[in-house]
C-alpha cells in the first residue's frame, strides 16, 4: 500500500470510529468498561464469524470456544494477548487486557479455531466479525482494534497529519486508548530484550515468513476487501 492509500484508509476508519464513539449508544466520554459490552459476546462473535466465513466460501464446522484464561497477565507478560490451543479447540485471551480489547482479540482466536494460522488473516476475520456483529460496542471494539494497527503505519508515513488527526479525536476514543495503555502497563514483559525476537522466530518456525510483521497484513487484506466489495464507491 502506498502513502495515499494508507492515508485514505486511516481517514475513513477514524471517521467511522469517531461516529460510533459519539453516538447515543455511549453515554459519556469515560473509558468503556465491561458493562458496555453484551454478556453473550462469545456466542455473538462466533455466530458473526461463522456467517462471514460462510459468505466467502470457507467452512465453519464446529463450535470453537473463546475463554478468559486466568491469572491475568499470563499472556501479556510474554507480549501476547491470547492463544489458541488446537488440542482443546479453544481460544484463550488474557483477562488483563482492557475490556474494550476483548471482542477483537477473542474473534482473532476464534478465527484460528476455524482453520487459519496466519495472524494477519485472523486479524482480518476478527475485524469483519466485530463490525458485522450487530452490536455497536462490539463493532466499536473491532474498529478500534484495527485502527491500532493502522495508526502507527500512518503516523510513520505522515507524522504531521497524524498529529492533526489525533488532536481532533473525540475524548472518548482518547480515554479508551489511554485505558488500554494503562492495562498493558500493569503487565510488563518478563524478558523485554528478547521477547520480540523469540516470538518472531516462533512465528517463522510455523511457516509465517514475515514473522511479527504478519500481524499488519490485516491492513492489506482490509483495503483489498473494501475495494472488492465496492465500499469505497458507495461512500
Amino acid at each position: 500500500m502506498d502513502q495515499q492509500q494508507i492515508a485514505a484508509d486511516f481517514t475513513r476508519e477514524t471517521a467511522a470510529l469517531s461516529s460510533l464513539r459519539t453516538s447515543g449508544f455511549f453515554t459519556d466520554t469515560a473509558a468503556l468498561s465491561r458493562t458496555n459490552f453484551p454478556v453473550d459476546v462469545e456466542p455473538r462473535l462466533r455466530q458473526s464469524l461463522k456467517k462471514v466465513l460462510t459468505r466467502y466460501g470457507y467452512p465453519d464446522y464446529g463450535r470453537v470456544r473463546g475463554r478468559l484464561l486466568y491469572p491475568a497477565g499470563v499472556f501479556l507478560r510474554f507480549s501476547t494477548a491470547g492463544l489458541y490451543l488446537p488440542f482443546t479447540g479453544e481460544g484463550h485471551i488474557d483477562p488483563g487486557l482492557h475490556p474494550v480489547q476483548w471482542p477483537y482479540v477473542m474473534a482473532h482466536e476464534l478465527s484460528h479455531g476455524y482453520g487459519f494460522g496466519d495472524e494477519g488473516t485472523c486479524n482480518f476475520w476478527a475485524y469483519l466479525a466485530c463490525i458485522q456483529s450487530g452490536d455497536p460496542a462490539v463493532e466499536y471494539a473491532g474498529r478500534l482494534g484495527y485502527w491500532r494497527y493502522l495508526a502507527p503505519v500512518y503516523r510513520k508515513s505522515d507524522p504531521e497529519s497524524f498529529q492533526q488527526a489525533w488532536d481532533q479525536l473525540p475524548p472518548g476514543i482518547k480515554n479508551d486508548l489511554k485505558a488500554i495503555s494503562a492495562a498493558m502497563d500493569r503487565y510488563p514483559d518478563l524478558i523485554p530484550a528478547l521477547q520480540y525476537r523469540v516470538y518472531d522466530a516462533y512465528l517463522k518456525s510455523q511457516g509465517i515468513r514475515e514473522g511479527m510483521l504478519n500481524y499488519d497484513r490485516v491492513l492489506v487484506l482490509t483495503h483489498a476487501w473494501r475495494a472488492k466489495e465496492g465500499l469505497d464507491r458507495m461512500e
